[in-house]
């Protein structure tokens, strides 16, 4: 079973470089990132490269309920 990780971010990859850090010790191995993106401007996209993400979707006005749901759409897990 592939588990979905969505992931709402906006010019915060510092706090993203802990997740994937936390990520990289979990022994579950089987799940897919999804990151729903609300138009960072700085270096957060080009950063997030180095990690293992299925995929980066853009929302152009950031609700919550609204990030998440864009993200199951694009997702395939469980």
């Amino acid at each position: 079973m592939t588990i979905s990780l969505i992931i709402a971010v906006y010019k915060d990859i510092e706090a993203l470089e802990s997740v994937f850090e936390t990520l990289s010790y979990q022994t579950y191995k089987n799940f897919e990132v999804i990151i729903v993106d609300n138009g960072s401007t700085d270096k957060t996209l080009e950063k997030l490269k180095n990690f293992k993400i299925k995929k980066v979707v853009k929302i152009k006005k950031y609700l919550p309920g609204k990030a998440l749901n864009l993200g199951i759409k694009h997702s395939t897990g469980e």
